[in-house]
């Protein structure tokens, strides 16, 4: 039952960060970003975007490939959680904000990577 419960959730989770780079996505293209670190978070909304959509239905069809989609995500993921808001908010942004930040996305995406494994192992 808990390992049903862990995959529903990490589906949801992938399904989740897809969708909100979807809406977030374009709203953020269209903002002034000169500089190439806001540039980087950017492109970084729109790759965990499709991966975490790829991944969602990798994940509830129970495909291998799926982990590594997850994984890829859960890098792109974090990249993105720990420094957005040192590149958008500048110096008075604390630095542990973005440890933090950081810390907390890389848990939740080591664990949605470890649901993955989980479910898409054989028999």
């Amino acid at each position: 039952m808990g390992r049903k419960v862990g995959w529903i959730l990490s589906v949801g989770v992938l399904a989740l960060t897809g969708v909100l780079g979807a809406m977030n996505g374009p709203r953020v293209l269209t903002m002034n970003t000169e500089a190439a670190f806001q540039r980087s978070v950017t492109i970084g909304v729109f790759v965990y975007d499709i991966l975490g959509l790829a991944g969602a239905v990798g994940l509830a069809r129970r495909r291998p490939w799926s982990v590594w989609v997850a994984s890829v995500w859960a890098v792109v993921l974090t990249y993105v959680a720990a420094t957005a808001g040192i590149a958008y908010g500048g110096p008075e942004v604390p630095v542990s904000a973005a440890v933090f930040g950081g810390v907390g996305c890389a848990i939740i995406a080591a664990a949605v990577v470890w649901s993955a494994r989980l479910e898409t192992r054989g028999p």
